[in-house]
């Protein structure tokens, strides 16, 4: 995998974790560089596009500054899937240094919130101010509320792709294209991720590929490739 700054890599994921847009934030403590950057290219390759343009400058920045040859690599890409099913099934297990770290993390903030309650215990309460006594005063009419300001409307839950994902993602795209009638073939899929999410050819034939991977891991969906006709297809739950 080609060379990237792990402090502006840690820096990228923390204020992508910190828009809510994530299912599950990705760790930053106990995890190798390599999973860390599988795990950011997948969650960014998985928000719809609203999503995507609402991100940090920071976040939108480091990923468009990867080199290439990150998404060209299949191993990079194997490692992608495996990290992504697993934060799927909540099933991932953590190594040791990861589970001290947290552990510390959070004897620390439990530190913190003793010290502070003994600072507040400590601090002498105000004393209160005598009240000056004051002629009574005709009671004022009482003011008309205004109407309550009609609440903004929520913003309407995504439509989920047949397989479960977001639309207007790019693996709901992939979804589509793998159960179109006759499937799709590498070639045709690129073209339609490039135009439809901006992607260059690179990031594009990544993200198929690794889609095709992700599917039987972590949905159990059966991605099958006609030799003759070099098309992938996927059949609808």
């Amino acid at each position: 995998m080609a060379e990237v700054n792990f402090k502006k890599l840690q820096e990228a994921v923390k204020a992508l974790n910190g828009t809510d847009m994530l299912e599950a934030n990705i760790k930053t403590v106990g995890l190798s560089k390599d999973k860390m950057l599988s795990s950011f290219i997948a969650a960014i390759d998985g928000l719809d596009e609203d999503d995507a343009k609402a991100l940090p400058k920071k976040v939108k920045t480091f990923y468009n500054s990867l080199p290439e040859d990150v998404f060209e690599d299949e191993d990079a890409a194997e490692e992608e899937e495996v990290e992504e099913a697993d934060d799927d099934d909540d099933d991932e297990v953590e190594d040791d240094d990861e589970v001290e770290d947290e552990e510390a993390g959070d004897d620390e903030e439990a530190d913190d919130d003793e010290v502070g309650e003994e600072e507040e215990e400590e601090a002498p309460a105000p004393k209160a101010k005598a009240k000056a006594k004051k002629e009574p005063k005709a009671k004022a009419a009482k003011k008309e509320k205004a109407p309550a300001k009609p609440k903004a409307p929520k913003k309407p839950a995504a439509e989920k792709s047949v397989f479960g994902h977001n639309g207007g993602s790019m693996a709901a795209t992939v979804d589509e294209l793998l159960t179109q009638k006759g499937g799709v073939t590498e070639a045709e899929a690129i073209k339609v991720i490039m135009k439809r999410h901006g992607r260059n050819e690179a990031k594009a034939k990544n993200a198929f590929n690794c889609h095709c991977n992700y599917l039987p891991k972590a949905k159990g969906v059966e991605v099958k490739f006609n030799e003759k006709k070099e098309t992938y297809s996927a059949a609808k739950a």
